[in-house]
């Protein structure tokens, strides 16, 4: 029950929404593209390792780049790469569980269970492999490990009377003629002819327990999805969210840089001016401090105009500074260059 509590409680996938822009979902999208003859083999053979080796052409990113394109033009935003190669290889791996199944003998309601589109898109894959249904022949449940569920079988060893069927046997139990003209059995289709395959399953059936290397076979209710295909779903939308996350965290973090540099620019403009204000009181109170001590020295307004001139000619405007500093060293100069007043000039002031 806690899988699928985790997986009420998580947000919805991208994959189960209601929006049809085109009259189709995002599953039947992928419904389609996986019915195309050959597809579910290129899905499943594509490799980025082998990509690297040259054993195949493409990885399964650049398969579901085609898959991508058909979302798209289906009207869905939103989807990537990633979430595409999850869902393709979830329904991989749950495709070849439910054909297990049915090659079992199971119900079709425990075949649907373990994949709900199988016999939608059975008949196609079926088509497109050409008769080749290897990767998906059922084995005796005494060969299959319970410790690794579906993904780990080990093969039944071939006796030599089977040897001898040759190519023919295996060319007429192959494929769909199986489906279509034998009773389902548990047993490797391509290695028992129709009258082997009876015999093999009627003495498994008794001595089962004995030639089992498990004293505790699978049974068909434990042949049900395990909690890792959940697993596997929760760890495809966890994908989803942290992309989204991830592109909602870069946007807030590019508003707030921007309203930083807006800040720092205001800043450094109020700065500026503050500066210049402070600079330009500075300067008006050291030139009427200078006028006030060259009156009481006994100058007369010809000479401190003068005087003054003289001062603004020997220090022109400086660059405004972070942190102006008075400069207080041109008001003795022109001290030294005057002449001494007389006391007629006292006087006249």
């Amino acid at each position: 029950m806690a899988p699928t509590k985790e997986r009420s409680r998580s947000k919805k996938s991208m994959w189960d929404t209601d929006a049809r822009p085109m009259g189709v979902s995002p599953d039947d999208v992928l419904i389609g593209w996986f019915k195309q003859p050959g597809n579910f083999d290129r899905f499943s053979r594509a490799d980025s390792d082998k990509k690297k080796a040259g054993r195949v052409k493409e990885s399964k990113i650049d398969v579901a780049r085609d898959i991508l394109v058909l979302l798209q033009n289906a009207g869905f935003t939103g989807f990537v790469l990633s979430g595409i190669v999850v869902r393709g290889s979830l329904w991989i791996r749950k495709y070849r569980m439910a054909r297990r199944l049915d090659r079992g003998g199971a119900s079709r309601a425990q075949v649907e269970k373990a994949f709900n589109y199988y016999y939608e898109l059975v008949d196609h894959i079926q088509r497109g492999r050409a008769g080749d249904d290897e990767p998906e022949s059922p084995l005796p449940l005494s060969t299959m490990s319970s410790s690794h569920g579906y993904e780990n079988f080990s093969t039944p060893r071939e006796s030599p009377a089977l040897l001898e069927s040759g190519q023919d046997a295996r060319c007429e139990l192959s494929g769909e003629n199986i489906i279509r003209n034998q009773p389902r059995q548990r047993r490797p289709v391509s290695r028992y002819t129709g009258q082997d395959a009876a015999v093999s399953v009627a003495r498994n059936q008794r001595h089962q327990s004995r030639l089992s290397r498990d004293p505790y076979p699978p049974t068909i209710s434990s042949m049900q999805p395990s909690h890792q295909q959940y697993d596997t779903e929760h760890l495809y939308r966890l994908i989803e969210q942290h992309h989204a996350q991830t592109n909602h965290i870069l946007n807030m973090h590019d508003k707030q840089l921007n309203r930083l540099i807006d800040q720092y620019q205001d800043l450094v403009t109020e700065m500026s001016r503050s500066h210049r204000s402070q600079q330009m009181q500075m300067q008006t109170s050291l030139t009427a401090s200078l006028i006030e001590r060259m009156k009481d020295a006994g100058f007369s307004k010809e000479e401190i105009a003068s005087n003054m001139a003289h001062l603004q000619q020997q220090s022109p405007p400086q660059p405004p500074q972070p942190q102006p500093q008075p400069q207080p060293q041109p008001q003795p100069q022109p001290q030294p260059q005057l002449p001494a007043p007389s006391s007629s000039t006292g006087e006249h002031i």
